[in-house]
């Protein structure tokens, strides 16, 4: 016999939540978190410790929810450093 049970999921719901302002605060200091480490990385494996200036920029609602990152400060230094030793990924954990 079939199973008639049928689930109906509230996306918008989903949605609404992943938007909402504890989640944001969630991702903001996950951010952040993420660009310490990466800082942290970056000052002990560089012989240029002043381009460690990851910061994390505010979560932004998106089209399914929200989405915070960490990113280099426009300093090319630092631009330069996590190409060549991809510092972000690390400090996120890949590797």
């Amino acid at each position: 016999m079939a199973n008639t049970n049928i689930v109906r999921l509230n996306l918008p719901a989903f949605t609404e939540y992943r938007r909402s302002p504890e989640v944001m605060a969630v991702l903001d200091a996950q951010a952040q978190r993420l660009a310490d480490r990466a800082n942290s990385r970056a000052r002990g494996e560089c012989e240029h410790p002043e381009h460690a200036r990851f910061r994390a920029l505010d979560a932004r609602p998106t089209s399914r929810g929200a989405a915070s990152i960490a990113t280099s400060t426009g300093d090319p230094g630092c631009y330069r450093h996590n190409a060549k030793h991809n510092t972000l990924v690390n400090a996120l954990g890949g590797g």
